[in-house]
């Protein structure tokens, strides 16, 4: 007789998903929450980590003063896009990217540029770089 292998039930996956789910909503917090201001605008310093931290270093070993801490970005690139630092983690990945998009846009506009190893960058560009270089 062959063993039945029907189940009865959610699997082990869909079980984590629905109670990871629920505790976001029990909290009042979104899940992205759990995710650094950091972390969320790091990862829209471009499709390669690595090339992002060497414009990133670049870009930090040419500024002259004292060296920017990963804080001091994220207040940076926030007030850039229009939001407090605490609200980048709470911002849905295609809004933030958005945002990012257009400021990055409005600074080529403006002249907000750094010019990093020969490339010229937003400064939204360069700090998202500093940011991955930092981390």
């Amino acid at each position: 007789m062959a063993p039945d292998n029907s189940r009865r039930g959610p699997s082990r996956r869909g079980a984590l998903a629905w109670l990871a789910g629920a505790a976001a909503v029990l909290s009042g917090r979104p899940a992205l929450a759990a995710v650094s201001p950091e972390a969320r605008l790091a990862r829209l310093a471009g499709r390669s980590p690595r090339a992002a931290r060497a414009i990133g270093n670049a870009y930090l070993g040419a500024l002259t003063g004292p060296r920017p801490t990963p804080a001091a970005l994220v207040e940076a690139v926030a007030s850039r896009i229009d939001l407090a630092p605490d609200a980048v983690a709470g911002l849905g990945h295609d809004a933030l990217a958005g945002r990012i998009e257009a400021a990055i846009r409005q600074d080529f506009e403006r002249y907000d540029t750094a010019v990093v190893d020969g490339w010229v960058l937003s400064s939204t560009e360069a700090r998202l770089c500093a940011l991955v270089a930092l981390r």
